[in-house]
């Protein structure tokens, strides 16, 4: 016998909203906090050889173990409750993700469907030039990178408790083997040249060059570049082919005197259905115009077809060589 487990697809869509501290301790044990509130109202009642009450006994051993560690993120807030003559009462309350990060830190192993970070604050980071690489990468994986305190050093080690999206170390990887060699680093104040952080801290857009060669997808409020719309920069006018592929037109490097965001998204378009297509095999333009209305946002007709603008950009983008030696008609 045991208890329900949680509804995690309700619980992850509210990371940020604040528990009881006995619930998110419910949660870290794949409990239904619901279910365990209700077995220990009925807990005098059991035999105590109850596989019930040993989960009990579990749950209150994990509670006196955390509680101590949680004085740092705990908060206090008001709850309803009719039974007070005001209607409520002030309760200690955590976020799952602070709790994630404390349980972590003391061994705990959670659900994989336990919240351990946060989504990206945009309203901070669309406006932050540069950044220490592995912050940058994070903020790239849509994770905000708090859940590394002011104290903690970055290591492979340190992060992995917090299971983080698959692509975060490739990117992370390749990106550090690229810095100086592809990926510019930022300068440093002064009083830290030659430190560990100069080298290391990047600039936002110069990863977003990057990440446009790499093929890589980006959060949408991302910082890019406002100059270029690829990784190398040469003079203003100036256009240069950098790779010729079986013949055809490689990746081109074009300097124009800004870009937005819907320009970005129609470059990863371009990158994402034809820089490695089969030309024997070439994608539809119907599909891809209705790729591009998905991405930018454009309404697409009553019968499903893709709206004028998506057709128009679609046909845009289609390169002017032959497919499979003959022009499409």
């Amino acid at each position: 016998m045991s208890l329900e487990t949680p509804d995690w697809d309700f619980v992850r869509a509210h990371p940020n909203s604040d528990f009881f501290p006995w619930q998110a301790v419910a949660l870290a044990l794949d409990i239904d906090h619901y279910a365990l509130q209700a077995a220990r109202t009925g807990e005098a009642a059991l035999p105590s050889d109850s596989p019930i009450r040993a989960i009990l006994d579990l749950h209150q051993e994990r509670l006196n173990e955390v509680m101590p560690y949680l004085v740092g993120v705990i908060t206090r807030a008001r709850v309803w409750d009719t039974k007070t003559p005001d209607g409520g009462r002030t309760e200690d309350m955590v976020s799952l993700v602070d709790f994630a990060g404390v349980a972590l830190r003391l061994g705990w192993k959670l659900p994989v469907e336990f919240p351990r970070w946060r989504p990206v604050d945009w309203n901070v980071w669309r406006d932050i030039p540069k950044a220490k690489l592995w912050q940058v990468v994070a903020v790239s994986t849509k994770v905000s990178p708090d859940f590394l305190r002011d104290n903690e050093r970055f290591s492979r080690e340190a992060v992995e408790k917090f299971d983080l999206p698959g692509d975060f170390w490739k990117r992370y990887q390749i990106a550090e083997a690229s810095l100086g060699d592809g990926l510019p680093t930022a300068a440093s104040p002064p009083n830290l040249e030659g430190s560990e952080l100069a080298r290391t801290v990047v600039r936002l857009a110069d990863f977003a060059r990057f990440a446009a060669v790499k093929g890589w997808n980006l959060p949408e409020d991302f910082p890019r570049p406002t100059s270029t719309t690829d990784l190398s920069s040469p003079s203003m006018g100036e256009s240069s082919k950098t790779n010729e592929v079986d013949g055809g037109a490689g990746n081109v490097t074009v300097v124009l005197p800004y870009t937005t965001k819907k320009l970005d998204l129609l470059f990863q378009i371009m990158r994402e259905e034809w820089a490695t297509s089969d030309p024997r095999n070439p994608p539809k333009s119907k599909y891809v115009a209705q790729k591009i209305d998905e991405r930018l946002g454009y309404k697409t007709s009553s019968d499903g077809k893709a709206s004028r603008a998506g057709d128009a950009l679609a046909a845009v983008i289609r390169p002017d060589l032959p497919v499979d030696g003959n022009e499409e008609d």
